[in-house]
């Protein structure tokens, strides 16, 4: 499955599966966002399935030079589980600020 992504108001929103398919391109999209160090919000609301890969993108994007912190908003439950056993919410530079069921 395709990975989409938007930015609107200042939140990169992402939609479908995350995976090794296209983790590159999700690091490109967070560094695009990201515009000189700031801050970037990414929607995971519409994230279907994430990988390993997928988590290493955010973290390896949220720490790279150009790129400000990373905050992860609307997150489903089963993904925020995954975030959470991998320790990707303890990375400083990607914050866990909400999330939704799902």
């Amino acid at each position: 499955m395709a990975l989409k992504h938007s930015i609107d108001r200042g939140i990169l929103r992402i939609s479908g599966e995350i995976d090794l398919s296209n983790a590159e391109e999700l690091v490109g999209a967070i560094q695009a966002a990201a515009r000189d160090g700031q801050e970037v919000q990414l929607d995971l609301s519409g994230v279907t399935f994430i990988d390993s890969s997928g988590l290493h993108a955010i973290r390896r994007a949220a720490s790279s030079a150009n790129c400000g912190p990373v905050v992860l908003i609307d997150v489903p439950s089963r993904i925020v589980r995954i975030i959470e056993i991998v320790g990707l919410s303890r990375t400083p530079s990607v914050r866990l600020r909400s999330r939704v069921d799902g």
